[in-house]
């Protein structure tokens, strides 16, 4: 009798060590996958698409200065224009200046649909079902995008 208890209590001795091995190491799993660092060593590319992604973002958001959807004809002069050039950008025969709006417009929005992707793809290495969900939840919203 006195032999079985102690292998019990040996048993739970070993059992609770283990369990204690086990949640140091996914406790420093968790710690490297929100380590910005390390995420930074094992994925550099990702990392700047997602920064630079967020800084177009950020810029989008801000107000900017220069007016974006206002034409100024040739004869009258923009407030924050001082030089015939800007007058030209401006004027509504050019089409040059819509044309590079519509440009910048695409080249946006295609950086933030794959630094959506990226983001995404990183989120589902962490959190496994996360893709599913969102994919889910992009299309009750009716936000999601067809390629």
């Amino acid at each position: 009798m006195d032999s079985t208890a102690n292998q019990i209590e040996r048993h739970i001795q070993e059992t609770r060590d283990d369990l204690s091995g086990n949640f140091r190491e996914l406790e420093e799993k968790v710690k490297s996958a929100v380590d910005w660092r390390v995420q930074f060593k094992d994925r550099p590319m990702t990392l700047m698409a997602l920064a630079f992604g967020g800084g177009v973002l950020v810029s989008a958001l801000l107000p900017s200065d220069r007016p974006s959807s206002k034409r100024y004809s040739g004869s009258e002069a923009p407030e924050t224009a001082t030089s015939s050039h800007a007058m030209q950008v401006f004027s509504p025969s050019n089409g040059k200046a819509s044309h590079t709006l519509e440009v910048w417009d695409a080249f946006k929005s295609a950086l933030i649909g794959v630094a959506t992707a990226k983001l995404t793809g990183v989120i589902e290495e962490l959190v496994p079902g996360f893709e599913t969900e969102f994919t889910k939840a992009q299309g009750s919203n009716g936000s999601g995008r067809s390629a």
